[in-house]
C-alpha cells in the first residue's frame, strides 16, 4: 500500500507511473489505468487531491502487481534525481528496488541530459560551486557545503563524487562526498604513515567499474596505495617506487589500468625552468613505473605560468603556457612521443588552464579581466576559440556529474542540509 506523505516530488511521480499504465496491453493494467485515467484528474496534481481522492475511493489499486521491470523503466526516466530518493518513502519494494546497487549502476549508464557541470573553486579560498554550461554560459547551480570541514583540499571528482581532505593536515580522513544525494564516506585509514608531501589522485576505472583513490608518498622512496571503493579496501602496489621532490598531482589522469602524472627531481616551482619536469606513469597491475623528460630539453628564457595534463581514449597529453608560446607534447600510454607543437600566443590572451572537458581533448582557459570569458582550446585541431562567457574568475573547473553513487553504500551517512 502506497504512503501518500512524501510531497509534492512524489505526487508527480505518481501522475506519471499512472500515465505509463494506460499503454500496457494487459486487461488488468487497463481496468487500473481507467480507474486513474487522467480525465478525473485535475489540471495540476497535488499531494492534497491524492490524499482527498485516497479517502473518497473505498477500494485503493494493488500497485504491488506491477512488473518491478515496468517501474524500474519509470524511475529511470525521472530526471530529477531528489525525486528518485523521494521516491524510496513510497513502500518497501521501491525502497529496496532504488537502494540495489543494480539500479544505481543502471541510473548511471543512461544517457545523461545535455546539461554540462563543472565542479569550480575560485580564488577565494575553500569556495566551491557546481556550475551548469548552457546556451548562455557558465551560470551558478548550487554552492557547494563540505561535511566535516570547511577548509578543504579537493584531489578530484568522478561519477558525481567529490574527493577531499582536510586542509593541511597530514592525519586527515579521506572523504568521498556525493553533494547531490548530501552521502558522505569516510575511507578506512591506509597501512603507511603519511606526511605533507604525499599526494592524492580519484578516479573512475571504466575497466573495473568502480571509484578509486591512489596515495602516493614521496620520501626516499615512492609508497603508493590504491582504495576500491567496491570492495572498501586498501592494496599496497609498491613499497619500491622512484622519490621526487616535487610532484603535480591536481591533473594526475588514469587510462586503461594505468596513472600519469608530471614531477620533477628538483624542489622548485612550476614557473622556474632550471628543472626538469617529466611525465611519469604507474601501471597499477604490476607497479611498473615508467618516465620520459618533457622540458627543458633545452633551456629557455620563456616563462611557463600554466600547464596541464589530460588524456583522451588511448593518448596523454601536456599542454604548457607561456608567455610567448604555448606547447603541446603528445604522448601514447607507454610514454613514447607522437608529437610535439609550438605555436607562438600572446600571454595576454590566455591566463591560466582551468581544466579538461570530459571529453578529453578539449582544454578550458580564462582570459584576464572583468567578466572574463571562458575559452577552449582543441587539442586536435589546435585552435583556440571562445567557449563561453562567466561571470566570475574561476581558478579551476573539473568535469562533474549528478548521480546516485554511494545510495546503495552501507557504510555511508546521509548529511542533512544546513538551516
Amino acid at each position: 500500500m502506497l504512503r501518500l506523505h512524501c510531497g509534492n516530488a512524489l505526487a508527480l511521480t505518481l501522475a506519471g507511473l499512472f500515465n505509463s499504465i494506460s499503454s500496457l496491453k494487459s486487461s488488468g493494467y487497463r481496468r487500473m489505468a481507467s480507474r486513474l485515467s487522467w480525465r478525473r484528474m485535475p489540471r495540476r496534481v497535488t499531494l492534497r487531491w491524492l490524499v482527498r481522492r485516497n479517502r473518497t475511493h473505498t477500494t485503493t489499486p494493488d500497485y504491488s502487481s506491477l512488473p518491478d521491470e515496468v517501474i524500474e523503466q519509470i524511475l529511470l526516466k525521472l530526471k530529477c534525481i531528489k525525486s528518485i530518493v523521494t521516491c524510496t518513502s513510497v513502500c518497501k519494494s521501491w525502497y529496496v528496488l532504488i537502494k540495489s546497487r543494480r539500479f544505481v549502476t543502471m541510473h548511471l549508464s543512461r544517457p545523461h541530459s545535455n546539461a554540462e557541470y563543472f565542479l569550480c573553486s575560485y580564488f577565494r579560498p575553500f569556495c566551491y560551486s557546481i556550475q551548469n554550461y548552457n546556451s548562455k554560459g557558465l551560470e551558478n547551480y548550487y554552492e557547494i557545503d563540505f561535511p566535516e570541514t570547511k577548509r578543504i583540499t579537493v584531489h578530484g571528482s568522478g561519477n558525481g563524487l567529490i574527493c577531499y581532505t582536510k586542509f593541511d593536515d597530514v592525519c586527515s580522513n579521506i572523504y568521498l562526498w556525493n553533494p547531490t544525494i548530501r552521502k558522505l564516506k569516510i575511507l578506512p585509514k591506509s597501512r603507511f604513515y603519511h606526511t605533507k608531501r604525499d599526494a592524492y589522485g580519484f578516479w573512475y576505472d571504466t575497466i573495473s567499474d568502480d571509484c578509486k583513490v591512489a596515495i602516493i608518498s614521496c620520501t626516499k622512496v615512492s609508497n603508493v596505495e590504491v582504495y576500491s571503493l567496491s570492495s572498501n579496501l586498501w592494496n599496497i602496489i609498491t613499497t619500491s617506487g622512484p622519490s621526487y621532490l616535487t610532484t603535480e598531482f591536481f591533473d594526475m589522469v588514469h587510462v586503461n589500468g594505468t596513472l600519469y602524472w608530471l614531477t620533477s627531481a628538483n624542489r622548485a616551482n612550476w614557473s622556474d625552468e632550471r628543472k626538469d619536469w617529466k611525465l611519469t606513469s604507474l601501471t597499477l597491475k604490476n607497479g611498473m613505473f615508467r618516465e620520459t623528460l618533457i622540458w627543458p630539453v633545452e633551456r629557455s628564457n620563456s616563462v611557463s605560468f600554466a600547464s596541464t595534463l589530460g588524456a583522451c581514449s588511448d593518448s596523454i597529453f601536456v599542454l604548457r603556457v607561456g608567455c610567448d608560446r604555448t606547447s603541446l607534447h603528445v604522448y601514447d600510454e607507454s610514454l613514447n612521443e607522437l608529437h610535439r607543437n609550438e605555436f607562438e600566443k600572446s600571454g595576454k590572451e590566455v591566463c591560466r588552464v582551468l581544466g579538461v572537458r570530459s571529453n578529453g581533448i578539449e582544454v578550458l582557459f580564462q582570459k584576464f579581466g572583468t567578466d572574463p570569458p571562458i575559452l577552449v582550446f582543441d587539442v586536435g585541431e589546435l585552435k583556440l576559440k571562445e567557449f563561453c562567457p562567466s561571470a566570475k574568475t574561476i581558478c579551476r573547473a573539473i568535469p562533474f556529474v549528478e548521480t546516485l553513487v554511494l545510495l546503495d553504500d552501507g557504510d555511508s551517512r546521509s548529511i542533512p542540509k544546513a538551516g
